[in-house]
């Protein structure tokens, strides 16, 4: 009866964890939770991407040469300025 009631609960704790898995695959890969603080020039970023929707906050990712993100406040003049250059560059 031990062995029984032992297997049960292992089965039970595997899929309540499978359930958690499942459930944390299915959220955004990239959130912001903070905003880049400093202004990044233009001749840095070679890319941009902007967050889910279903982050908790807007934002935008930048990417550098170098291969470096920044999270960045997407209503910010200078962020709306470097996108705007790099849209230009990659047409």
């Amino acid at each position: 009866m031990r062995t029984g009631g032992g297997v049960l609960l292992c089965l039970l704790a595997a899929a309540l964890f499978t359930t958690v898995l499942c459930n944390n695959a299915a959220g955004p890969d990239d959130c912001c939770f903070e905003y880049y603080p400093r202004t990044i020039s233009k001749k840095y970023i070679t890319s941009y991407f902007m967050t889910d929707k279903r982050c908790p906050q807007p934002g935008v990712i930048f990417t550098t040469r170098k291969l470096k993100t920044f999270c960045v406040n997407q209503e910010e003049d200078w962020v709306q300025k470097v996108m705007n250059a790099v849209d230009k560059v990659s047409l």
